[in-house]
C-alpha cells in the first residue's frame, strides 16, 4: 500500500474505526446487575456469572479463524459481520427469559466479539502509520474502556426503569457503530508490503525465548484474579449495602479509571522502568483482592477495591504487548500476540471455576473468600519475578558475557 494511500484516512474515518473497539469488552457491561439477571433467571451466582465468562472462551473460536476469514472476505466485512452478531445477540435477552436460550445468545455474542477482536488492531495498521498509528493503538485501548463506561452506567440506570432485561436494549449500539464503520470505512485490502527496518529502535529477538509462553501464561493467570473482582464485586458489595444498592454507578467510577491508567501507561513505564511498571501493575491488583477480601462491608474499602481491579489491566496489557519484541522475532510477533489475547480469554473463562474451586476447598460461603488466596498469589508472583531478574537472569547473563 502506497503512502499516499496510508496517509488519506481523516478523523471521520478514524472515529468510525475506533467506534467498533466501544463494543470490545461489552460482555462485561452486565456485570453490575448479575444478582438480578440470576434471581430473574431463578440460577445460582455462580450460572448468572457464566454468562459473562462464557463469551470470552466462544470468542476464541473465530479470534483463531478471524485473519484467516479477513484474507478470504475482507478486512470489512469480517469486522462488520462481528458487530452485526454482537448487536443481535446481545438483545436477545430482552425478548427470553429462558436460560438456555440467553446462554446461547451469549455464546453468540462470543463468536461476534472473536471475529474482529484482533482485527480492530489489525486494521489500524493497514491504514495509518507512523505517530498516527500509535496514537489510534493507544486511543483504541482506551475506547475499549469508554464503551464498558458508557454501556455499564446505561445498564444500571436502566434497570431502575425497565428491569434487567430491559437493561440489554444497549446493545443496540452496536448497531449504530455498524452503521457509521460501514458507511465511513473503506474495504481496505491486506497486502504485503517490504518491512521497513529503518528505525533503529525497532528489535526483536533472533529466536523465541522460553520467555514468551510465559507472558501468555501470566496473560492468563492475571486475568482470572482481574475478572473475579468485576464479576463477584457487585454480589459482594449488594449483600453488605443491600440488593437494591445500585453497583453499576460504582463500576463505572473504576472503569474512568481503567482508562486514565491506559493513557498514563507510557509515561508510567517511561519513568518508572520496564520491571517496575510490572511490580506496580501487579502490586494494584493484588491491593484489590485484599481490599475485597478484608472489607466486611466497608463502603471506602469496597470502592477502591473495583478501582483496583480496573487499573491493573490498562498497565499489564500494554505491558506484556510491549515485551514480545524482546522475546521472539518479528516473524512471530502475530503469533504471540494472538497466544497473549487467547491467554486473556482463557483466565476471563477459568475466573469462576478457580472462585468455585476455592470455596469447595475452603467450605466457606462467604462470596469474598477467594480472594485471599488471589492476592497471595500475585504477591508471589512479584516476589518470584524479582529474585528471578535479580539474581538469576543477571547471574546468567554475565556468565554468558564472560564465556
Amino acid at each position: 500500500m502506497t503512502k499516499e494511500v496510508k496517509e488519506k484516512y481523516g478523523l471521520p474515518t478514524m472515529l468510525a474505526v475506533l467506534s467498533v473497539s466501544l463494543l470490545l469488552t461489552s460482555a462485561n457491561v452486565i456485570n453490575g446487575i448479575l444478582p438480578q439477571v440470576g434471581k430473574g433467571l431463578g440460577v445460582s451466582n455462580a450460572a448468572a456469572e457464566l454468562l459473562v465468562t462464557t463469551p470470552s472462551l466462544t470468542a476464541l473460536i473465530t479470534l483463531i479463524a478471524s485473519p484467516a476469514l479477513a484474507r478470504f472476505f475482507g478486512l470489512k466485512r469480517v469486522i462488520g459481520f462481528g458487530v452485526l452478531l454482537v448487536g443481535i445477540s446481545g438483545i436477545v435477552p430482552m425478548f427470553v427469559s429462558s436460560y438456555p436460550l440467553i446462554m446461547a445468545s451469549r455464546v453468540v455474542l462470543g463468536l461476534g466479539l472473536g471475529c474482529y477482536n484482533s482485527l480492530a488492531v489489525t486494521i489500524i495498521q493497514i491504514m495509518w502509520k507512523g505517530n498516527v498509528r500509535s496514537s489510534l493503538l493507544g486511543i483504541r485501548g482506551a475506547f475499549e474502556n469508554i464503551g464498558q463506561m458508557i454501556m455499564t452506567s446505561l445498564v444500571g440506570l436502566l434497570i431502575s426503569f425497565v428491569g434487567w432485561q430491559g437493561s440489554f436494549v444497549v446493545y443496540l449500539l452496536a448497531i449504530a457503530s455498524l452503521v457509521w464503520f460501514w458507511l465511513a470505512v473503506p474495504d481496505v485490502k491486506m497486502i504485503d508490503e517490504n518491512d521497513d527496518d529503518d528505525d533503529p529502535d525497532d528489535k526483536f529477538a533472533a529466536k523465541t525465548s522460553p520467555i514468551a509462553p510465559l507472558l501468555v501464561a501470566f496473560a492468563a493467570a492475571y486475568l482470572i484474579a482481574m475478572q473475579s473482582g468485576f464479576v463477584r464485586w457487585a454480589a459482594v458489595t449488594q449483600e453488605a449495602m443491600g440488593s437494591d444498592f445500585n453497583t453499576s454507578s460504582i463500576i463505572s467510577i473504576g472503569v474512568g479509571a481503567g482508562i486514565i491508567a491506559g493513557f498514563a501507561f507510557g509515561p508510567i513505564n517511561k519513568f518508572l522502568g520496564r520491571m517496575n511498571t510490572l511490580y506496580l501493575g501487579i502490586a494494584i491488583e493484588a491491593a484489590g483482592c485484599f481490599l475485597l477480601y478484608f472489607a466486611n462491608g466497608n463502603y471506602p474499602m469496597l470502592v477502591a477495591a473495583i478501582i483496583c481491579f480496573y487499573v491493573p489491566g490498562s498497565i499489564l496489557g500494554p505491558w506484556i504487548f510491549n515485551q514480545l519484541p524482546k522475546y521472539a522475532p518479528k516473524s512471530k510477533q502475530a503469533f504471540w500476540s494472538a497466544a497473549v489475547m487467547i491467554g486473556f480469554h482463557v483466565g476471563i473463562f477459568l475466573a469462576p471455576l478457580a472462585m468455585s474451586a476455592i470455596e469447595a476447598v475452603s467450605g466457606s460461603k462467604d462470596l469474598a473468600v477467594s480472594f485471599l488466596p488471589f492476592g497471595i498469589a500475585l504477591v508471589l508472583i512479584i516476589v518470584g519475578v524479582f529474585v528471578y531478574t535479580t539474581f538469576f537472569a543477571k547471574r546468567a547473563k554475565t556468565a554468558a558475557v564472560e564465556a
